[in-house]
């Protein structure tokens, strides 16, 4: 669950959905995160969500998906989004996504378009795995035309890790991230994260700048 806002006390939904995964591929309905979010967890979002990302990683309520079987490292998709209102016939958002995963390589697009407001969203990012060391990119065009670009990497030492990140969002900021990591185990880790946003004077979405800095522990069960 979410909190709704700053101050409220009323818990919100985040994702509730069914998936059904078959020799011919999965299929999802429900409320669950978009494939510009999926692609995003694929190649440029190491910081999970505490640094750069995509601007469009929303979870959509009335949403259903189909994603292709792996096809030697490919893999294909469609979601579809409605409103729910009563007696619509049609989508509101179309999305189709398509990735490639072999080798230490992925590369991963994206691409969204909201029939409501008349705009689209694309995105194309990648990442290689060298092994304790990891490189990472990506290159957004937002809904309002900006270009929103992306590089980060990884080192990893015994337990310990080192992520660092930069993202440029065109005329609204530039993000500097950087994150130490030490594991206990493979379920158990804590963190440090500090985050510099250096906002545009004139930025198009209000943006100021801050500086961040959070501590945080992490266990899978």
């Amino acid at each position: 669950f979410d909190v709704a806002a700053e101050g409220a006390t009323t818990p919100t939904t985040d994702e509730v959905y069914l998936s059904l995964g078959t020799a011919f591929g999965s299929a999802t309905i429900g409320q669950f995160d978009g494939f510009m979010a999926n692609v995003s967890d694929a190649t440029i979002d190491m910081f999970e969500g505490r640094g750069q990302d995509v601007t469009n990683a929303n979870t959509n309520a009335n949403q259903l998906s189909y994603v292709t079987p792996n096809f030697s490292g490919f893999s294909f998709g469609v979601q579809s989004t409605n409103d729910g209102a009563t007696g619509k016939d049609h989508s509101d958002e179309m999305a189709y996504m398509g990735m490639f995963s072999g080798a230490g390589l992925t590369v991963a697009v994206a691409y969204v378009d909201d029939k409501v407001n008349d705009l689209d969203n694309t995105f194309i990012g990648g990442a290689y795995d060298f092994g304790d060391f990891s490189i990472n990119g990506g290159w957004e065009d937002t809904t309002d035309n900006r270009d929103v670009w992306t590089i980060g990497g990884t080192m990893t030492a015994g337990n310990n890790t080192l992520l660092a990140g930069y993202q440029d969002a065109e005329d609204d900021y530039g993000m500097y991230t950087i994150e130490g990591q030490h594991a206990f185990s493979k379920r158990t880790k804590i963190y440090a994260n500090y985050q510099l946003v250096d906002a545009d004077s004139a930025s198009v979405n209000g943006t100021v700048d801050s500086d961040v800095l959070g501590v945080g522990l992490r266990h899978d069960f």
